[in-house]
């Protein structure tokens, strides 16, 4: 297999020009109703609110100075909660988008 690091085909190489056709199974999307998204965006307000909210707990904890072990803890915390929101927001705002509702 002729890949450079990131996984991309050298040209030159047989595959390059050729994709791969999916299988229908995989192109189907599921057919998502009103109430979906709805459900999709109220969960999407949520986040955002938790957030604005982690975000301002974040900025709260760096300004601090004390090195205690609990606020440490507290910021790694903060940090890997707001990743998580940050990466759910991304993905119902990708749903959204196929759905076309944003």
């Amino acid at each position: 297999d002729r890949r450079d690091p990131r996984g991309k085909l050298h040209p030159g190489s047989f595959t390059a020009g050729v994709t791969r056709q999916k299988p229908q199974s995989e192109t189907k999307t599921k057919n998502f109703t009103v109430e979906d998204s709805v459900q999709m965006e109220k969960r999407l307000m949520e986040l955002s609110v938790e957030k604005d909210r982690l975000t301002s707990k974040q900025a709260k904890l760096s300004r601090r100075t004390s090195r205690r072990r609990a606020d440490i803890m507290e910021k790694r915390e903060t940090d890997n909660r707001l990743e998580e929101v940050i990466s759910e927001i991304n993905k119902l705002k990708l749903g959204l988008r196929r759905m076309r509702v944003i």
